[in-house]
């Protein structure tokens, strides 16, 4: 059977999954499956956050550049590292006008339009700059499984990676997704890319590792 039918029928699969998962929250109960449905996007680390050596901020979400400002003022990272295409000459800006020194800020054109991308720039920086052995990377709750393992799969397990999610209470995303329409269709959308993600790169580097 072709690959591209498979990956569809796997894709067909997990979106039955998570649609019966929808199913079963109404007739059980709903508050807590809803609810955890949502924690298993935002990655709450098991250890406390160390410093690091560069903050990875990610494209989007402006809440993101905020939230890393705030740990680069907390002594959490000594350098700033942004990428996305679209807005990362943005909040570079922005970043200088809060007092960042231009030297803590990684001088880096990104051409990343999605998080896989992003992921490739960072692996490049590691590629480029051998001091750096830790990072933070930063983006918001919901986002921030995709992003974890998205990263995972390619960077070098070498350097020491933590996942930072924006707090709830610092951005417009709500934990109890189902009652706000903003949410909900963030932690959609996120169900959705998770597994179109897992289909198009896990399968690919199934598929490259398996030549």
């Amino acid at each position: 059977m072709p690959k591209d039918q498979i990956s569809i029928r796997r894709l067909r699969f997990y979106l039955f999954g998570f649609a019966a998962l929808l199913a079963l929250s109404v007739t059980l109960d709903y508050r807590s499956i809803l609810l955890s449905l949502g924690q298993f996007l935002a990655v709450k680390e098991e250890e406390e956050l160390q410093p690091a050596d560069v903050i990875h901020v990610l494209g989007g979400r402006f809440e993101r550049t905020y939230y890393a400002l705030q740990l680069y003022q907390q002594g959490y990272g000594r350098n700033l590292f942004f990428t996305g295409k679209e807005v990362a000459p943005l909040l570079k800006n922005y970043a200088a006008g809060q007092g960042i020194p231009a030297t803590h800020i990684i001088n880096f054109e990104s051409r990343a339009t999605n998080t896989y991308q992003e992921a490739l720039e960072l692996k490049q920086l590691l590629d480029n700059e051998a001091t750096v052995q830790s990072v933070i990377v930063v983006s918001s709750p919901y986002h921030m499984r995709r992003v974890r393992w998205t990263f995972t799969q390619v960077l070098d397990h070498k350097t020491r990676i933590q996942f930072a999610p924006v707090p709830f209470r610092q951005t417009s995303d709500h934990q109890q997704w189902w009652t706000d329409q903003k949410s909900w269709e963030h932690v959609v959308k996120e169900y959705l890319k998770l597994l179109f993600y897992y289909v198009k790169h896990y399968s690919k580097q199934t598929h490259d590792s398996s030549r």
